[in-house]
Parts: structure tokens; sequence; C-alpha cells
């Protein structure tokens, strides 16, 4: 999320504490809905750019 246009995809995620989900559609018409919440940290770089360049520089990220 480093664009101006990532703004709405930042916000929505951060309301849903970095969750969403992931529609796999099976051929036979059966959908499988999972829910993910993969993501531990979410930063916009419009907004927070010193973060991101912060992440991009450390030597470990846990």
């Amino acid at each position: 999320m480093i664009l101006p246009g990532d703004e709405k995809h930042y916000e929505a995620l951060k309301a849903q504490n970095g969750e969403y989900t992931l529609t796999v559609c099976g051929r036979d018409g059966n959908n499988e809905v999972y829910r993910l919440g993969a993501l531990v940290e979410l930063y916009w770089g419009y907004e927070d750019k010193d973060a991101i360049f912060n992440k991009m520089s450390m030597l470990k990220i846990n």
C-alpha cells in the first residue's frame, strides 16, 4: 500500500483489523470462502512513508 490510490483498500483493511476473505470458485459450482488474517502490520505509504522505509531497511523483519 504505497500509492495514493491505495487509500480505499488501506482504509477497508484497517477497519477489518487486517482481515479479508478469499473465495475459491469451484468448477462444480461450489464456492469456498476463507477468512484470512495474515496481515499483522499495515502501512499506507502516502500517509506513513517513513514506516515503510524503516521496514525495508531492516535486516530481519519479524
